[in-house]
C-alpha cells in the first residue's frame, strides 16, 4: 500500500517534509561546527568560491523569479527591506551552501529518508 507523502507547497512545486527537515539538520550542524570554529579556510575558500557566483546568479534572476511566483509565492522573492534583512539573507544563503559543500546536506537527506524507508515497513 503506497504511503501517502507529505510535502510543503513552493514556488516550483510541492517540497517533501523529509527535504525541510534534513535541510534544518545540515544547517544546523554547519551553524554549530562554524560558533565552534571548527571549519578549516580551506573549506571555507571553497564553500565561498561556489558561493559567490550563485548567489550573483540568484540576485539576477531574483525579479524573474518573482513573477513566476506571482500571488502567494512572490514573497519568496521579494528582497529584503533593510540592510540587516539583505545581510541575514545573504548570510543564510553561505550557510546552506557551506552546509552543502560539507557534505551535511546529503548525509541529512540520506538519514530522512532511511528513516522514512524504515518507518514504511
Amino acid at each position: 500500500m503506497p504511503r501517502i507523502e507529505r510535502a510543503l507547497p513552493g514556488p516550483f512545486g510541492p517540497v517533501p517534509v523529509q527535504h525541510h527537515i534534513a535541510m534544518w539538520k545540515a544547517r544546523q550542524q554547519t551553524i554549530s561546527l562554524l560558533r565552534h570554529e571548527e571549519i578549516g579556510e580551506l573549506e571555507l575558500d571553497r564553500a565561498r568560491a561556489a558561493f559567490r557566483p550563485m548567489w550573483a546568479d540568484y540576485q539576477a534572476r531574483r525579479p524573474g523569479l518573482a513573477t513566476i511566483g506571482a500571488g502567494e509565492f512572490a514573497a519568496y522573492f521579494a528582497e529584503p527591506d533593510t540592510m540587516e534583512g539583505r545581510a541575514i539573507e545573504t548570510v543564510d544563503a553561505f550557510v546552506s551552501t557551506l552546509a552543502g559543500e560539507l557534505g551535511h546536506i546529503e548525509a541529512a537527506s540520506h538519514a530522512a529518508e532511511t528513516a522514512r524507508l524504515g518507518l514504511a515497513r
